[in-house]
């Protein structure tokens, strides 16, 4: 019964009391009347309670009572999810305000998707006549051999209040599936730089990473570093390791358009799996029994069912944990913010996320960069144009992001000694040296070289800039 209660689409009204006061006075002969007085027999008036209450005039007053939709979706199984949509504040939070359609398409760069599963198929891409988007470096259709790349798009976009299965972050949003991983889960550097190459070509610019590897991989880094309009959203990884210590790629990548996500348990403990990081892992996901959709075939068929789940819809769903869960919330949190603000570039998106949709939780204190949880009770009450226009450094050091002449300046903290190195779009190093001292400096530099793009690394810390002369 709580079951199908659950699977209405509810429209229940709260209250949030204001300072503001619907007032009857015993005579209106020295107030102007509005139509919306005629029909009210109120006046709204920003008073002090104690001023009204003693006034000899006043005939009745009540504060003024804000209502708000409570919007929970009629997906059959949406009681499965009950515990992160609370976590999240997911019905009050972001549903009301992000439930249309959005125009940000989100590559899963994984084993591909099941573009046919009945909570997937319209939100895919794959099957979109004309509009038809994939990639494969198996030289098949994109259709998941796994079932990973699937259990992460139903994170991010399983079609809400349909009536079936379960409800993604974002009820309607193009995914693309861009398989670069084999039917065993792994892949190679070559593929996986391909498939984000033709996601980017197509106009992709929001990619879910829930892969990674231990080894600093210098090709994708540069693919990364070349495409700062692009944003990567990556799984921690799982081995209960200190990333600022021991390093998992590409999330440990210290660049603005990466954002590294680790996984908790229930509301706010980490994870025993989860990589964490006070520097490298920026905040923390559901990311433990998390029920997302999976294509039914033998690649999926040890996982954790759902028994409360019909035998005809039991084969299409199951539980996963991971940072693998963890890293599509995120993604889905970041397609709900570009789906409201399309202009946003990749670090104003991510500084939104760690300031306006991250709670802090003292449980994970400097266990990552928010020391905080993804949660969108402000998704929809925060200034949007302050994050657009001010640029919040990531780092203590600061790098000048474009250079209009053969001269620049870096400034950073210093304590003994900073490297500083320039590399080229290749790779190449341009040259090095070294800041000694302590407290803040300001160095010049003459980049004599031909104009075009160069990375300023002083430290792990990495800026792009641009020369012309």
């Amino acid at each position: 019964m709580k079951s199908k209660v659950l699977g209405l689409l509810l429209l229940a009204a709260f209250f949030i009391y204001g300072e503001e006061y619907l007032v009857k006075y015993k005579t209106n002969g020295l107030r102007k009347i509005s139509k919306e007085t005629e029909l009210t027999g109120y006046f709204k008036v920003n008073a002090d309670s104690s001023d009204l209450a003693n006034d000899p005039n006043v005939k009745c007053f009540q504060k003024n009572v804000q209502y708000k939709i409570n919007l929970w979706p009629n997906d059959k199984y949406i009681i499965t999810q009950y515990g992160w949509l609370q976590n999240l504040n997911m019905v009050d939070g972001l549903w009301p305000y992000v439930n249309s359609t959005a125009l940000v398409r989100v590559g899963v760069v994984d084993t591909g998707i099941d573009w046919q599963h009945q909570d997937l198929s319209t939100n895919c891409l794959r099957m979109y006549g004309s509009d038809t988007l994939f990639y494969d470096a198996y030289k098949l259709n994109g259709f998941d051999l796994h079932f990973h790349g699937t259990h992460c798009a139903g994170i991010i976009g399983a079609i809400g209040n349909n009536s079936k299965g379960i409800s993604g972050v974002m009820w309607k949003v193009p995914l693309v599936p861009i398989r670069v991983l084999d039917a065993q889960g792994s892949g190679m550097t070559s593929d996986i730089i391909a498939g984000l190459e033709y996601g980017y070509r197509h106009g992709i610019k929001l990619f879910n990473c829930s892969w990674g590897s231990d080894r600093n991989d210098v090709a994708l880094e540069w693919w990364i570093m070349n495409h700062p309009d692009v944003l990567m959203v990556c799984a921690a990884g799982n081995s209960s390791l200190n990333m600022d210590q021991q390093q998992q790629y590409p999330a440990a990548y210290p660049f603005e358009n990466v954002i590294s996500v680790g996984a908790i348990v229930g509301i706010n403990t980490p994870a025993s799996y989860s990589n964490y990081g006070k520097m490298t892992v920026d905040l923390f996901a559901p990311g433990t029994d998390i029920i997302s959709t999976v294509p039914n075939h033998n690649g999926a068929k040890n996982l954790t069912r759902d028994e409360g789940m019909s035998e005809l819809d039991k084969p299409y769903y199951a539980f996963c944990s991971g940072t693998s869960m963890a890293t599509p919330f995120v993604t889905g949190a970041c397609a709900a913010i570009l789906a409201k603000n399309p202009t946003m570039l990749p670090f104003q998106v991510k500084r939104y996320l760690l300031d306006k949709c991250t709670k802090k939780q003292s449980t994970l204190k400097d266990m990552c960069v928010s020391e905080g949880t993804l949660d969108f009770t402000n998704f929809n009450t925060s200034s949007i144009t302050e994050i657009v226009e001010k640029k919040e450094e990531t780092s203590q050091t600061k790098v000048w992001p474009t250079v209009v002449n053969p001269s620049f300046n870096v400034k950073t903290t210093v304590n003994g000694s900073t490297k500083v190195t320039v590399f080229d779009v290749k790779g190449c190093e341009v040259f090095r040296d070294e800041i000694c001292g302590s407290g803040e400096i300001t160095k010049s530099y003459v980049l004599n070289k031909a104009s075009g793009i160069y990375f300023v690394k002083i430290n792990k810390f990495i800026k792009r800039i641009v020369l012309i002369k």
